[in-house]
């Protein structure tokens, strides 16, 4: 059991967290709808823990997603593990989704939303098929 000090010094520098999710993002199954997921924490201080579609977003997709109330991330691969950083509105503005050769725009994962073929883009960072079979446990990347 971890000492409570240094427990919430730790969850207050976004280090450490009761649910398992760290910086480096990973992939998971949704229990609810067992769509593939990329988890991670948002930022590097005070980071939330977030999980996001994997579906990248073209420019007009990451408009539907906000304006659907979703926010969006960007996910990067930084030499050996993923990253997923909160989108504000001087991210979008600079670098539009799909714009980056090194990363990937997503939105907020929601059970009941999916994205149509116009509003998604190939990804440039990662591959979102998932082998038949997996289980939350045995996520394939």
């Amino acid at each position: 059991m971890i000492d409570q000090r240094l427990k919430s010094i730790l969850e207050a520098k976004g280090q450490w967290n009761a649910d398992g999710v760290s910086r480096k993002a990973r992939g998971r199954i949704c229990r609810r709808c067992q769509r593939p997921v990329m988890v991670g924490l948002d930022a590097d201080l005070g980071g939330m823990p977030t999980a996001c579609d994997l579906t990248p977003l073209t420019p007009m997709g990451e408009v539907a997603a906000l304006f659907n109330g979703q926010p969006t991330f960007s996910l990067e691969w930084l030499f050996d593990h993923y990253e997923i950083d909160f989108r504000d509105s001087h991210r979008i503005l600079g670098s539009p989704a799909g714009s980056s050769p090194k990363a990937d725009v997503l939105a907020l994962h929601r059970c009941d939303t999916q994205f149509n073929e116009s509003q998604t883009a190939d990804s440039k960072v990662i591959n979102p098929n998932i082998e038949k079979g997996a289980t939350p446990d045995e996520c394939p990347f």
